[in-house]
C-alpha cells in the first residue's frame, strides 16, 4: 500500500509539473485573455482589426557576430538587449508578439484597442535604437539593429495628433 500511495503522489506532483509547464508555455505564446481561454478549452475565434501597427527588428551582421562570438555570448547578448526591449513593451503598452534568434516582433492596438497604436510604435522603435547604443557585441561594437515598422490600413485616419 506505501508503494501504492507513494507512486501515486509521483505521478500526481509530475502532473502537476507538466501542468504549470503547459500553462508557462501557452502565456510564453498568448496573450493573457487568450491562455486563459484556451486552457479551459474553450473555442476562439480569429479576429481582423483595423487598427494595429506592427514593428519587426533584426540585429544587423548577426550571421557574422554569431559567427565569432560563442553560443553564450551571444545569448547573453541578446537576453540583455532584449531584457531592455520588454522593459519598453511595459512601458509603452505594446506586445511583444514574438522574438526568434535576432528577430524582434511587437503590435500596439493588438492586445487592447488604442488610438495611439503607430505614435506608441515609433516611440518603441526610437527607444529600441537609442537602447542599441549602450549594448555592445562581444568584440566592443555597438549593436546595430534594423527597425521596420508597419500600420494597418486605415490605422492612422482615427489616430489623435501627436502631443506637444
Amino acid at each position: 500500500m506505501d508503494k501504492l500511495k507513494s507512486s501515486i503522489v509521483e505521478t500526481t506532483q509530475a502532473v502537476d509539473q507538466e501542468r504549470e509547464k503547459n500553462v508557462s508555455l501557452l502565456h510564453l505564446i498568448f496573450p493573457p485573455h487568450i491562455a486563459r481561454r484556451l486552457w479551459l478549452g474553450e473555442h476562439i475565434e480569429a479576429k481582423a482589426h483595423d487598427h494595429v501597427t506592427m514593428l519587426f527588428s533584426d540585429i544587423v551582421g548577426f550571421t557574422s557576430i554569431c559567427s565569432t562570438a560563442t553560443p553564450i555570448m551571444v545569448i547573453n547578448m541578446l537576453q540583455s538587449l532584449y531584457t531592455q526591449f520588454d522593459l519598453f513593451c511595459g512601458q509603452l503598452d505594446v506586445y511583444k508578439v514574438e522574438t526568434i534568434g535576432d528577430a524582434y516582433c511587437v503590435a500596439a492596438g493588438l492586445h487592447k484597442a488604442s488610438t495611439e497604436h503607430a505614435c506608441q510604435m515609433a516611440w518603441m522603435a526610437l527607444r529600441m535604437l537609442d537602447a542599441c547604443s549602450e549594448h555592445r557585441t562581444h568584440d566592443g561594437e555597438p549593436i546595430r539593429v534594423g527597425v521596420g515598422v508597419g500600420v494597418s490600413p486605415g490605422g492612422l485616419e482615427q489616430a489623435d495628433p501627436p502631443h506637444s
